[in-house]
């Protein structure tokens, strides 16, 4: 005969876990790949539309479980005059299930907003807000009990014969957060550090009387990447969940395949450890316009339940990236340079100077000039006659390039008027979107150091070029590697 007893004392393990849930966001193990509940100011960050669909479930036995389904959508804004995205504007979905045949529900909806602060270049800090509601619900039709058996015959229609007067239970709240993020020269992040406060207005949990208590959530977490071998990236990772209730830390580290040619996938396998509940093991990967993860939490400690239930959890997350850039290289996006299909020019004002690592002082012979001549025919045609050349796939500039772009700085200093384009080209090898993000960063190199030899940046404009205006055969090695250059042209003087 079915008894109350079990289903009972799961209930309320139920209850326990609704007021832990009460005062956190759903719980995720890939707290990287969920930022609408790790934090508000994470959402949004590259200049693409985006749709995350997240999953977990954690079977705990007896029938019990815990199943979270979420769906987010966020969109970027822009600044049309500065040229970069300044933040986003956000929404989502959670359904939480808990108990016997999902009998506890607690269905989440938000909507939020942050906004990005570019600090340095490559660095910006972001904050972000949510507004939150949910709805608690018990469905009581999901239990039975002793009292429903009659004469050995269970009705399902009979009284559960419990005193149980709590059905549902509404609540609005408010997150916040603040978040550190800086990148690489590919626009991949290098490293983020972020802090949130989650249920910050209106936070009840339950006591083991049962007795309401206001709490508050507070959720630390960041990753930086420590080291790069060629394309293998190892990047510690850590969270802290800190609140009156219960804390909870993990810390780990990835590995993650980072090519150098931006367009290919990001592979990144992963595994951290929460302490004295569970090992997470994650698979990453991440495409121009989709990443998916994927993740097992294998149970460290017997103890049912812990933090949002750790034990035997399984999580499955799909973004998908769609629209276009609504910006150029737009600064601190993780994104900009994953979709260079509009890169065709970039303004010298657009894009931040990145230095290039160099031990050596620009010579002695480049000096400062007043010269207000215009620039002799002679002088213009060895300018624009100079071809920096590089490697397949690779913007560095070489020793033969310095000392071109030393004579460069040089004649340009003697005539300060006169402005110049810079043109990147590439070979045929590779897809275009690459080639022309590859061209424009061979513009950069140049333009960026020709600034550090005292050519105003007002005076230079770039443009990548692609393919598509070859000066040799690409159906040779020899002629392919002419093809790969940037060159100068006199726009104005």
């Amino acid at each position: 005969m079915k008894t109350s007893l079990i289903k009972l004392a799961f209930l309320l393990l139920a209850l326990f876990i609704l007021g832990d849930l009460k005062a956190q966001s759903p719980f995720y193990s890939q707290f990287q790949f969920t930022p609408y509940f790790t934090n508000p100011a994470q959402v949004g960050q590259n200049n693409f539309d985006e749709v995350l669909v997240h999953y977990r479930n954690t079977t705990l036995g007896s029938g019990f479980g815990l199943r979270t389904t979420m769906a987010g959508y966020a969109h970027p804004i822009y600044d049309s005059k500065a040229k970069r995205q300044v933040g986003s504007v956000s929404g989502a979905v959670s359904d939480f299930r808990s108990g016997v045949a999902g009998a506890l529900t607690n269905t989440r909806g938000l909507i939020g907003a942050n906004y990005n602060l570019p600090i340095a270049p490559n660095h910006q800090i972001g904050f972000g807000m949510q507004a939150l509601y949910s709805s608690v619900r018990i469905d009581w039709s999901k239990m039975t009990s002793d009292s429903q058996w009659v004469g050995g015959i269970f009705d399902p229609s009979a009284d559960l014969g419990e005193n149980m007067d709590m059905n549902s239970n509404n609540q609005f709240n408010l997150n916040l957060g603040m978040n550190w993020m800086w990148f690489d020269r590919f626009g991949r992040v290098k490293g983020m550090l972020g802090v949130s406060l989650y249920d910050a207005v209106n936070a009840t949990t339950f006591t083991d009387t049962g007795e309401k208590n206001p709490q508050q959530n507070y959720i630390i977490n960041g990753e930086f990447r420590a080291a790069k071998f060629d394309n293998l990236a190892i990047r510690p990772l850590g969270r802290a969940v800190i609140n009156n209730n219960a804390n909870s830390y993990e810390a780990g580290v990835k590995l993650a395949f980072e090519p150098d040619m931006i367009n290919q996938p990001t592979v990144a396998l992963g595994s951290w450890y929460r302490f004295d509940q569970a090992i997470v093991l994650a698979l990453q990967v991440y495409f121009e316009n989709l990443a998916l993860g994927i993740s097992y939490d294998i149970p460290s400690n017997s103890k049912v339940g812990g933090k949002m239930g750790a034990n035997n959890a399984i999580e499955f997350g799909v973004t998908y990236r769609f629209g276009h850039l609504r910006a150029q290289k737009a600064l601190g996006s993780p994104s900009s340079y994953m979709n260079s299909n509009l890169l065709k020019e970039v303004p010298p004002t657009t894009v931040p100077m990145r230095r290039i690592d160099r031990t050596e002082e620009p010579p002695p012979s480049i000096i400062e000039t007043t010269s207000e001549e215009r620039m002799p025919a002679d002088l213009r045609d060895e300018l624009e006659k100079i071809k920096l050349q590089f490697a397949l796939g690779k913007f560095d500039l070489t020793d033969d390039s310095e000392q071109k772009l030393r004579r460069v700085a040089e004649i340009l200093r003697q005539y300060p008027e006169t402005k110049i384009l810079v043109l990147g080209h590439t070979c045929t090898i590779g897809d275009e979107d690459i080639n022309k993000f590859v061209g424009t960063e061979r513009a950069l190199a140049a333009r960026d150091r020709l600034m550090e030899y005292g050519v105003p940046r007002q005076n230079i404009r770039i443009k990548g070029m692609s393919y598509t205006q070859p000066i040799a055969t690409n159906d040779t090695e020899e002629g392919r590697a002419k093809n790969r250059r940037a060159q100068f042209i006199i726009i104005d003087q």
